[in-house]
């Protein structure tokens, strides 16, 4: 099981980053955007020898628009995991967050993605509803997305602050809401199946 869920994440990981980085950049190589300027003209006044040039202005450079968690001049992108490191399900969200270090580890060393690199920002939460608002209080300014966050009563609890922030969250849950886009907003990527649809194989089975 644990094999499944690290191929899940690597995926979901590597889906989520390409988004971000394709919200990010302006453009696939450069860091700004540049308007090109019409060609000089020059007119000449009939009947004489007069004759006037207009020099357009010079190519302009806009700079990128970033959000949190986004350093465009270092080309960092900064993730949050709200992991159970210490609580209940620790065994197996330790092993999927290192999971997570390795594979950012490595995309990171051969080079990143177009040059952009990311940072993870991780905090426990000891699976504990008090303990997950105050550590995601503590991030919410600073990333861009949270790739783990460890539980459903905790997730559920914090909801109301992922909507406030338009947070991009994939929930290490099966909790059912999170296929309800009128519940979460659209913000929770259900990446496992629910609860709900687990029951119902049950009894079809």
């Amino acid at each position: 099981m644990r094999n499944r869920m690290r191929k899940q994440y690597s995926w979901l990981m590597l889906v989520m980053a390409i988004a971000l980085v394709g919200a990010a950049c302006s453009s696939s190589t450069d860091d700004t955007t540049t308007t090109a300027a019409p060609a000089a003209t020059t007119t000449t006044a009939g009947g004489t020898d007069d004759t006037t040039t207009t020099t357009a202005a010079a190519p302009t450079e806009e700079p990128m628009v970033t959000g949190r968690g986004i350093d465009a001049e270092n080309k960092v992108i900064k993730i949050g995991l709200l992991a159970d490191l210490t609580g209940l399900f620790a065994p197996l969200v330790i092993d999927i967050t290192d999971a997570q270090k390795v594979y950012w580890d490595n995309l990171n060393a051969a080079g990143g993605m177009d040059g952009w690199t990311v940072e993870l920002v991780i905090e426990d939460t000891n699976y504990n509803v008090e303990q997950h608002i105050e550590k995601y209080n503590k991030i919410r300014e600073d990333v861009a997305a949270i790739s783990q966050s460890t539980g459903s009563p905790t997730n559920v609890a914090a909801l109301d602050l992922y909507k406030e922030d338009s947070m991009l969250v994939l929930p290490l849950s099966g909790y059912s809401g999170w296929a309800v886009p009128d519940f979460d907003g659209g913000l929770l990527l259900e990446q496992n199946t629910n609860y709900c649809i687990e029951a119902m194989n049950i009894l079809d089975f």
